[in-house]
């Protein structure tokens, strides 16, 4: 597999509804990948998450691939778009996993011991200090404090406590109960690791997809993100992320990757095919704080 190298930025459609990609006149378009199944929308808010842009982000990938793999899991936005039949999903933070699970095998469950929760500051900092000591328990504080704190960060201190202050935002704290059982199913069939993206694409071969969407850790454009996740992903883990992107290239497998908008980005991937397009960040507390900001899609076909 060879990578595509681009001689200028291309321009992506910025309003999220659109439908059009402007592209270079030397270049096709890239082809539309459907899945046989509706998308489901996540039960988890996840900063940075792609619900919003999974309609554009699938028309970068193959039309047919093995394995799908989603490390950076999150809320599983593009996992849920695209419902591939073979996947291998990851993340490094165990307690996500560890949500999935029980969602998977207790969705039911899960969905009635939440029914009881209220969104309020009480209960929400009474959850925020509890210690479950099963994993089913965990599983319901994890998910309580996912909707309840401020943006859906998942953040703890140098002792690992969870120290997220309260969102209020006044939201019912479940779902739908019918997506809460679309998403168990669909989890139910796939592969679920706690750990670094490198082991989790160890045995990713040639056709099968790679889907990465890491943290993002260079300040562009008034993106919010960079404070939050600085010590999540060094610059050292771009590094070890593009090393792993190269060797799953030799490998023939296809990769799509999402990152910041930053010439030190476009530069450890110039060898690539790079695409810039435009979302909406609101991971700020106050609302100037909430705009535009540029990213980039990568891909190695």
């Amino acid at each position: 597999m060879v990578p595509l190298l681009t001689s200028s930025p291309l321009r992506i459609a910025t309003q999220p509804k659109a439908d059009h990609i402007e592209r270079d006149s030397q270049k096709q378009s890239p082809a539309r990948l459907f899945s046989e199944h509706a998308a489901i929308a996540p039960v988890l808010k996840w900063p940075g998450g792609k619900t919003r842009y999974c309609h554009l982000l699938r028309g970068f990938m193959p039309q047919a691939f093995g394995r799908f793999y989603e490390p950076f899991l999150g809320s599983a936005a593009m996992f849920l778009a695209m419902r591939p039949p073979r996947a291998v999903l990851s993340d490094l933070n165990k307690e996500l996993i560890n949500f999935y699970e029980e969602l998977a095998g207790n969705w039911r469950e899960l969905y009635d011991a939440m029914a009881s929760l209220t969104n309020d500051s009480e209960t929400y900092y009474r959850m925020r200090i509890a210690r479950p000591r099963t994993p089913f328990r965990s599983a319901v504080r994890f998910f309580y404090l996912n909707r309840t704190c401020f943006n859906g960060i998942f953040r703890t201190n140098l002792r690992g406590e969870f120290n997220v202050p309260f969102g209020n935002n006044g939201r019912s704290i479940l779902p739908d109960p019918h997506r809460f059982q679309q998403v168990a199913a669909a989890f139910r069939k796939s592969t679920l690791v706690a750990g670094d993206f490198e082991a989790a694409c160890f045995n990713a071969a040639k056709g099968d997809l790679v889907f990465f969407d890491p943290p993002y850790t260079v300040s562009h454009e008034n993106n919010g993100f960079i404070k939050y996740n600085a010590n999540l992903f060094a610059w050292r883990d771009q590094e070890r992320l593009k090393s792993l992107v190269d060797a799953l290239t030799e490998r023939g497998t296809f990769v799509v990757l999402t990152n910041a908008c930053h010439d030190s980005i476009r530069r450890l991937y110039r060898a690539y095919a790079i695409y810039p397009f435009e979302r909406s960040s609101t991971l700020s507390a106050v609302l100037h704080g909430r705009r535009n900001v540029t990213e980039l899609i990568i891909k190695n076909f």
